[in-house]
């Protein structure tokens, strides 16, 4: 365990990614007494500013919360960037083949939940919408993302929690 306080990893994260503590308090629109005030120990971050915080010292909650490693951030970033790519191209070459009605409702809604072993899981909001796509769209979206990605065996869709 790490035993640097979540003041000294902000510091620490903030000089590696070349901030002053002014520059980062204008980033997140907070007074820069604040981060003096982090840095120091006297007080922490509210929850509301750690996933803008994390992202502007380019790493983890987990990492300025707990100081656990971070060589899984970087990976994941990567991942669900990724993801983030492999969606919109996706979503663009399916919207030319269904109505706009179909895609309004159903397709434009689904989340792209993970990328793993060859298969990609989608998320959508019911039972019924889980149906509807497995029943009319799935051959379309597979065949799609098999043009991005070639190594695609399937998609797997369910209802998100």
């Amino acid at each position: 365990m790490n035993n640097e306080t979540i003041g000294e990893r902000i510091a620490k994260k903030r000089k590696e990614v070349g901030l002053t503590q002014n520059k980062l308090a204008e980033k997140l629109i907070i007074s820069n007494k604040a981060v003096s005030k982090w840095e120091s120990g006297l007080s922490s971050p509210s929850i509301d500013l750690l996933p803008n915080l994390a992202d502007i010292l380019n790493c983890s909650i987990d990492y300025l919360v707990r100081g656990n490693k971070e060589e899984d951030y970087s990976i994941n970033k990567e991942i669900s960037t990724k993801i983030d790519e492999l969606r919109n191209k996706i979503l663009v070459d399916v919207e030319k083949q269904v109505s706009a009605v179909a895609y309004d409702v159903w397709i434009s809604s689904l989340k792209f939940s993970q990328l793993k072993n060859n298969v990609l899981y989608l998320l959508t909001q019911s039972e019924s919408s889980k149906n509807i796509i497995e029943k009319k769209y799935k051959k379309i979206i597979v065949d799609v993302a098999k043009k991005y990605y070639q190594t695609l065996e399937t998609v797997i869709i369910d209802i998100e929690k």
